[in-house]
């Protein structure tokens, strides 16, 4: 006779669809957790090239705002060298050269206002806007008209007195000052993008472990939704005559493990029907043979008094036997 116990675990069946399958349900996860650990590389890695393209920018200007001052400087420098030149020798061949200078200090100015400046960059900036108009103002336009009326002696006296070589040493000095400040400010720059890689360390590190408790949190749950329900049902398949595993709590699950569960419970199930009905069946034939065996003594009995029916009836035939050849010899 057939056993269905549950009708829920007669609609699963082996290779059918089940709602909330374990393997779909790893594959979501993994793939959940896959697609943020790229996503996370991902930020850390723009974060990265971000702070790094931000760096070499800044070391750029820097650099570039030193190439330029030391450009302005130099230029200054050839313009106040060729302008004494001009006033040594009063030849008209140094006039290009001294606009040509005055116009590559010019251009280098015009290229370092447009630059991300600080104030500290302001102000080397206007010290040289102010120098370079001043020097031209003062001494170049003054000494070419000079020499262009013949005041030569008189521009030579001025010139003299003019501290040439202290606003030549103010302009070294000031460059000098300015080319320490960048120097400074390149050393903190470099001290800042450390910490800050550091810091994109620290944060790789903490994503790291976020990660890691990410996947412990998942593993304690596989360990207690599928671990330990799959090790339960393996223990009660090596007993599985134990009627405890009709209490197991797993059939109302929708995955593998309700399947299993389900399925185990239908096997005890019918293994306890079997049994019952194997002894049913035994002790039926227990008394089956009961009753040949009261069968059996019976005719044995029957047997034993119709043997003993047949001694005495033998017994009486020779009696009989004996007395009529008494009778006939008595007769004679």
């Amino acid at each position: 006779m057939g056993v269905r116990p549950f009708g829920r675990a007669d609609q699963d069946k082996p290779g059918g669809k089940l709602r909330q399958s374990i393997v779909k349900q790893m594959s979501l996860i993994m793939g959940l957790l896959i697609l943020f650990i790229l996503i996370g590389g991902a930020v850390l890695y723009w974060a990265d090239r971000s702070m790094l393209a931000k760096f070499e920018e800044q070391a750029n200007l820097l650099e570039k705002k030193v190439a330029l001052a030391a450009e302005i400087s130099q230029s200054m420098s050839n313009l106040m060298i060729e302008y004494r030149g001009y006033i040594a020798y009063q030849l008209p061949q140094f006039l290009p050269r001294i606009d040509a200078n005055k116009k590559r200090v010019d251009e280098g100015i015009a290229q370092f206002r447009q630059l991300a400046l600080t104030e500290v960059d302001r102000e080397h900036l206007t010290f040289l806007e102010e120098e370079s108009q001043s020097y031209m103002r003062d001494w170049i336009e003054v000494g070419k008209r000079m020499i262009e009326s013949g005041q030569r002696e008189a521009l030579t006296t001025i010139t003299a007195e003019a501290g040439y070589l202290d606003f030549s040493d103010e302009l070294r000095t000031r460059h000098q000052q300015f080319a320490e400040q960048m120097l400074v400010a390149q050393v903190e720059l470099r001290t800042e993008n450390d910490r800050r890689v550091k810091q994109h360390t620290l944060y790789y590190a903490e994503y790291l472990l976020l990660i890691a408790l990410i996947i412990g949190v998942f593993a304690v749950r596989f360990a207690r939704d599928v671990g330990k329900p799959l090790r339960t049902l393996a223990l009660f398949s090596e007993h599985y005559e134990d009627v405890k595993i009709i209490n197991l709590p797993y059939d109302k699950r929708e995955d593998e493990i309700g399947y299993l569960t389900r399925s185990l419970k239908q096997i005890f199930l019918r293994f306890k029907a079997n049994e019952r009905r194997l002894l049913d069946q035994m002790e039926e034939l227990k008394l089956q043979q009961d009753e040949m065996m009261e069968q059996k003594e019976q005719l044995i009995m029957q047997q034993d008094e119709l043997h003993h029916t047949r001694a005495k009836l033998r017994e009486i035939e020779q009696r009989l036997a004996d007395r009529r050849t008494d009778e006939r010899q008595g007769g004679e």
